[in-house]
């Protein structure tokens, strides 16, 4: 309930040194007389479960720019890396308490018990959050080497004895827990499958070419700017491949950060089943909005899985100038026999409606030259015919149908270059990728105060699983709740139109006795 929402509110603001009567200063005024006045600025986002907000507001991760509460009763307490990143009590730098259940900014809310097979941990300091930001083309392609028909295969022996005997891992679960009080809801998969990373940032892998769509705010030419823009979309290919799991998003889970050019990112998961991770960019100076959705799509088969982020991609400048452009599929092989291998493949398209400009090409065409390898692409970047609808799920370079004027030919790799016509315009060896950082203030929900992650980025896999089954646990009582509350509320609907229709027919009936007095 709101109330109690508001109590545990309270105590973490207490936590802070927030208590009643202190000045708080925040960002805009909010007329709501029922929530207590030191409650308000943070009460907005609680966990990741919206409690109040402002009408005609979403989240605070979906408005750029909204500042912190600040508190005039502890200054001291600058970050929110201040928080909770010593024990509360005890020794042990990694425990927080050995008496509550929780840290102040936890998802999970369910008990407030303390259990020794999960201990609450201290949240990450900020040299903890930047530990394995891989930067060189060695550090990406450390544990893959290059298969010889084209992409990359993982050669990291660690890694792949991590994902062996996952399914017999997951028939002792089943055996252990189906008698048991909860059941099959503590059956989960094993974290050592797993990096210590959220979705949330995972997707953040494919931005990290972010001043390809810098340098194209700076100039007018609106072909040109297609082009970087295709650059910021290949280059990101290969800094995104990974062979460990990023966990999943918690609903409502954010993350607030910005790249080393000024770039900022804000993301929200915000839709569980389906998987849907929202994202909003802004570019150095507000030189470009980069934002969209993704859905998470994957096909199992025998050997392999195919899996993308379906959803589009919208860049637009601010001479109104706007680029959709979506992801192709990724295949990784071997997951019972032979090489793990990992390939991009089939169509990526870039379209740009008003200045009648498109480009599109194909990784791995059936029908690319015979010297190609797969992980080469060969398209066209054209004027479009209008009058000739386009193939929607183009196979072959050949299907193409909508070429009006051809303007270059696009080719290259996604693990090694891109040229638009004869110019190279991504070179793996001479452009570096940028790096996230990550915001020093960020909302309660954001990923970093994950206690499933905060132990398996320790190391620990053992309180690691402990704490995933408990939050999974805590999404499913929360996702009954909301069901219940859905039904309740088309009860509610459904008697509210029937009571309208019955006092239209009411109101029919007097006015035909008045009209025939």
């Amino acid at each position: 309930s709101l109330n109690l929402m508001i109590q545990k509110q309270a105590t973490k603001l207490s936590f802070l040194g927030v208590h009643e009567g202190d000045d708080i200063v925040e960002d805009e005024e909010i007329e709501e007389t029922k929530i207590p006045e030191q409650i308000v600025p943070q009460v907005k986002s609680l966990g990741g479960r919206k409690v109040y907000q402002k009408p005609g507001y979403g989240s605070r991760a979906q408005r750029p720019g909204a500042k912190p509460f600040q508190s005039k009763a502890k200054q001291n307490v600058k970050t929110y890396f201040d928080l909770a990143t010593i024990p509360k009590e005890g020794n042990n730098p990694h425990i927080y308490s050995m008496s509550i259940a929780a840290p102040p900014l936890s998802f999970d809310t369910s008990t407030e018990n303390f259990d020794p097979t999960s201990p609450p941990p201290t949240y990450l300091k900020e040299k903890e959050l930047i530990i394995g930001k891989r930067v060189s083309r060695e550090e990406v392609f450390a544990g893959l080497a290059p298969l010889k028909g084209g992409g990359m295969k993982c050669v990291d022996k660690e890694t792949l004895d991590k994902q062996k005997g996952i399914l017999t891992d997951l028939l002792k679960q089943v055996a252990k827990h189906i008698f048991q009080k909860g059941g099959m809801v503590r059956v989960s998969l094993p974290v050592r499958i797993f990096e210590a990373r959220s979705g949330v940032e995972r997707i953040t892998d494919h931005w990290r070419f972010s001043q390809f769509l810098t340098k194209a705010s700076q100039i007018t030419d609106k072909v040109e700017r297609m082009k970087l823009v295709i650059s910021f979309g290949i280059a990101g290919f290969y800094t995104s491949i990974q062979q460990l799991k990023p966990f999943n998003p918690i609903l409502g889970e954010t993350l607030q950060g910005k790249l080393q050019d000024g770039t900022q990112i804000y993301i929200e998961h915000t839709s569980h089943h389906p998987p849907v991770t929202h994202f909003y960019v802004l570019g150095p100076k507000n030189s470009y909005k980069f934002y969209g959705y993704y859905e998470y799509k994957v096909n199992m088969g025998a050997n392999h899985f195919k899996g993308r982020q379906a959803g589009p991609n919208t860049i637009e400048f601010n001479d109104g100038q706007k680029i959709v452009f979506n992801y192709p599929q990724v295949r990784v092989g071997g997951l019972i026999a032979g090489d793990r291998s990992i390939h991009y493949l089939g169509p990526m398209a870039f379209e740009d409606k008003v200045n009648n400009l498109k480009a599109v090409f194909i990784i791995d065409a059936p029908d690319k030259p015979k010297n190609a390898s797969k992980d080469e692409f060969q398209g066209v970047l054209y004027r479009r015919d209008i009058t000739k609808k386009p193939i929607e799920k183009l196979k072959k370079l050949k299907e193409i149908n909508d070429v009006k004027i051809e303007i270059n030919k696009i080719s290259g790799s996604w693990i090694r270059e891109l040229r638009v016509g004869d110019m190279l315009y991504w070179d793996i060896n001479r452009h570096i990728p940028t790096t996230l950082q990550h915001e020093e203030q960020p909302l309660p929900s954001d990923w970093r105060f994950r206690e499933d992650l905060i132990w398996l980025r320790r190391g620990n896999q053992q309180f690691a699983d402990s704490w995933k089954i408990r939050l999974e646990i805590q999404q499913r009582k929360d996702r009954a709740n909301r069901e219940v509350f859905a039904k309740e509320r088309n009860k509610k609907k459904q008697f509210r139109t029937q009571l309208l229709a019955n006092f239209a027919q009411f109101n029919g009936l007097l006015n035909c006795r008045y009209y025939f007095r």
